[in-house]
């Protein structure tokens, strides 16, 4: 049974949303011992450096997380860890999700109170205020770090800019209700093909959704690499977890006698988009970086500095593509649910 319920970030009562605000800010004041950096740029520093990574069988540096299957699954791992390690700081606390079809401007979600304005439409980016203020927020609460303001790490700072900032001229967005419900119940296959490929095609980089996302936002949003600087981040991708996870329930009730693991593409099946298998890391048997263990042959090429930023998953169980299908339980790291 889970144990944990990620909530609607419009709607959840002030004081539980700001319990997730609370362990970000703390865990990004929280140095990694005898370090200048924090635990929470170490997950940044993940997120950049899954954008190119050498598995064992090959001298190429690939995308792992992106552009690929693996991108729901390797997203739902990323978000669960993060999550466990905002509970080191804040017991008990979640990550809720941004539920796209709401308007962003104005509402509940995007004020000073919640998640700040993400500037809708705007012509310039800006720097963001609040508790992400570049002198620190204004009134700070009982529970603020002393002397703690939000900043950017050297290394995961994009143009030199150490300052979080929003704000786009894209107005793509947001998508209707009535496109979720029919992303949510997408069964699209064909001599074979597993309707997973469609379905994470679509919820990936289809106009309106994940891509759109992070346009719409600016900012660090907008950078591909390093747009967990930005806790709004994790938000979003809850949201695209939760569409996911109701994509496979649905299945699971449409088609009795399955399970979880049919509604993935087998190990052999070739993309059907590019006419090749996946690379290794996107397979459902495959190991995901940088949960692999002790196993040898894996690099990675990511920015000056970041790849020293890493946190050292050597003495942890081998995750793999299949570990992350059920929410409900997933291993060592437990279960959640969606309110």
């Amino acid at each position: 049974m889970a144990t944990d319920v990620r909530k609607n970030a419009e709607t959840m009562p002030a004081d539980e949303f700001q319990e997730y605000m609370k362990a970000c800010v703390l865990l990004k004041a929280k140095k990694v011992p005898g370090k200048n950096y924090s635990v929470y740029d170490q997950w940044v520093a993940v997120h950049g450096c899954i954008m190119a990574v050498r598995t064992p069988d090959s001298n190429r540096y690939r995308n792992m997380g992106h552009q690929g299957i693996a991108f729901l699954p390797w997203h739902r791992e990323y978000l669960r860890r993060f999550e466990l390690a905002l509970q080191t700081v804040v017991p008990g606390v979640t990550i809720p999700y941004w539920p796209w079809p709401m308007q962003p401007e104005p509402s509940a979600l995007f004020s000073r109170v919640r998640i700040h304005p993400i500037f809708f439409s705007r012509s310039s980016r800006r720097d963001i205020d609040g508790l992400f203020a570049a002198s620190g927020p204004v009134s700070p609460s009982a529970w603020w770090p002393s002397g703690f303001k939000w900043t950017v790490h050297r290394a995961l700072q994009v143009g030199g800019t150490p300052q979080l900032q929003r704000g786009s001229s894209d107005d793509g967005w947001p998508p209707t209700a009535a496109a979720i419900r029919q992303l949510e119940n997408l069964d699209v296959s064909s001599s074979g093909i597993n309707p997973y490929w469609a379905f994470w095609r679509r919820l990936e980089a289809d106009p309106r959704m994940h891509n759109s996302g992070h346009n719409i936002v600016g900012g660090y949003m907008a950078n591909p690499v390093f747009s967990p600087n930005d806790p709004l981040f994790w938000v979003h991708h809850s949201y695209i977890d939760r569409v996911w996870a109701r994509w496979q329930q649905k299945r699971l009730a449409a088609k009795p006698g399955t399970n979880l693991n049919d509604f993935y593409p087998p190990q052999n099946q070739v993309d059907p988009f590019r006419g090749r298998l996946p690379a290794n890391g996107h397979r459902i048997n495959d190991i995901m970086w940088p949960w692999v263990g002790n196993t040898s042959g894996y690099a990675v090429n990511p920015g000056p500095g970041v790849e020293a930023l890493l946190p050292d998953f050597s003495s942890e169980p081998v995750r793999r593509i299949r570990n992350t299908f059920d929410v409900l339980n997933m291993g060592g790291l437990g279960g959640y649910s969606y309110a």
